[in-house]
């Protein structure tokens, strides 16, 4: 019935190494992004914005709630921004890594700041010592 509808396995590996090389040109035009940021290329920088913020955001997402979302994410693209130089790997993987370390480590400052600071005293409620009640008589 279904005589000479084998799949042809020929054809499969065409399409890896099709998909193979279209990660390739994807990681090697993110890295000249990067290499374009390093050197204050702002239009390079947006293109890297656009091509991580939907996944940034989805972290953050996930990690706190409300407006504090939009304001991290701005914060986590500002360091991007100020540290660029910094950045020297190799690969989409690497990048990618870096990026998510910078989102996590805001969503930790964001919940440092967040507590609230309570004094020793406070927290121990110390009795007045300055009393005019004679232990002795209690």
């Amino acid at each position: 019935m279904f005589q000479g509808m084998a799949p042809s396995f020929g054809s499969l590996s065409h399409g890896k190494a099709f998909i193979d090389n279209q990660k390739k040109q994807e990681a090697d035009m993110l890295l000249s992004l990067i290499k374009k940021t390093q050197i204050g290329d702002q239009e390079s920088f947006e293109k890297i914005y656009d091509l991580f913020i939907n996944d940034i955001y989805r972290y953050l997402a996930v990690k706190m709630s409300g407006n504090d979302i939009l304001d991290t994410a701005s914060e986590v693209f500002f360091k991007v921004w100020t540290k660029i130089n910094t950045y020297s790997g190799e690969s989409r993987a690497q990048f990618r890594a870096w990026l998510f370390t910078i989102a996590h480590n805001s969503v930790v400052d964001y919940y440092r700041a967040r507590r609230e600071n309570v004094s020793l005293d406070d927290l121990l409620e110390l009795p007045d010592t300055n009393t005019d009640v004679d232990p002795h008589d209690m």
